[in-house]
């Protein structure tokens, strides 16, 4: 059996390691599209490991069991759960909201910058890409905070 501050301390340990090679990738893309579904893959690692600490159970068959029910939960299902339980600041829910949906016209449209263009009252610069970049990494430090906070 492992407890919750083991668990947590080496959920933290992968977090840490991994965080500033999550920032660096993120600084390597050119294009919006492919930094969007990276982005979008890293958020949800996050909501993952934020439900893990969460619903954390000390027997190790459970937890693991746990783990897989969460891990076959679409996008949306971690998302809104987390939300349901109110571990989320408002701005980053907003902030994950637009990244949703903007890389969903990504995913969908051949042509999807126009779209993008098409979108208003939006919190987030998708149409500058150092802008978005810098707003990324940000939106990971906030998920980062959160997830410390569990």
């Amino acid at each position: 059996m492992v407890s919750k501050y083991d668990f947590n301390k080496s959920q933290s340990e992968e977090i840490n390691s991994l965080f500033q090679s999550l920032v660096d990738e993120l600084n390597n893309f050119n294009d919006l599209r492919n930094l969007l579904l990276t982005l979008h893959t890293r958020i949800e690692f996050y909501l993952e490991k934020i439900l893990y600490s969460y619903f954390f159970i000390e027997d190790d068959d459970k937890r693991n069991n746990l783990i897989k029910i969460i891990q076959n939960f679409t996008f949306n299902k971690k998302y809104e759960l987390v939300k349901q339980l109110d571990l989320l600041t408002d701005s980053l829910k907003l902030k994950i909201s637009e990244v949703n949906k903007v890389r969903n016209i990504c995913v969908h449209n051949i042509n999807y910058l126009p779209k993008i263009q098409s979108l208003s009252g939006l919190s987030l610069n998708f149409l500058n890409l150092n802008q978005i970049k810098i707003q990324s990494a940000d939106i990971l430090v906030n998920l980062n905070e959160c997830l410390a906070k569990v």
